[in-house]
């Protein structure tokens, strides 16, 4: 498999939630690697359900479909280090390491 094969990117202006948007797509079949991207989120929700506030041109939004081979504990670690991943990959970008 390419790498380029493995992801499709969405993009909505307006979105209650992209993990809403997200589910509701992998649930009818969309493909592994799916990435949601939105402006804005009315709804938006973080780890434990936690709501945040998601205005236009204030942040990145986007929620990505990944079915990993993990058990529930493990998968978890996820976006932790997708987190981690971001940190490094901005700091390296600005040359603040």
């Amino acid at each position: 498999m390419e790498f380029t094969d493995f992801y499709n990117i969405i993009r909505k202006s307006r979105v209650t939630s992209t993990n809403d948007e997200a589910k509701l797509l992998a649930q009818n079949g969309e493909k592994e690697g799916t990435v949601v991207v939105a402006d804005s989120q009315t709804a938006g929700r973080g780890r434990m359900s936690r709501s945040f506030y998601s205005p236009s041109g204030t942040g990145i939004y986007m929620s990505i479909i990944l079915r990993p081979k993990l058990s529930p504990n493990k998968s978890l670690l996820i976006t932790t280090a997708a987190a981690v991943a971001v940190c490094r990959a901005i700091e390296k970008t600005l040359s603040l390491e």
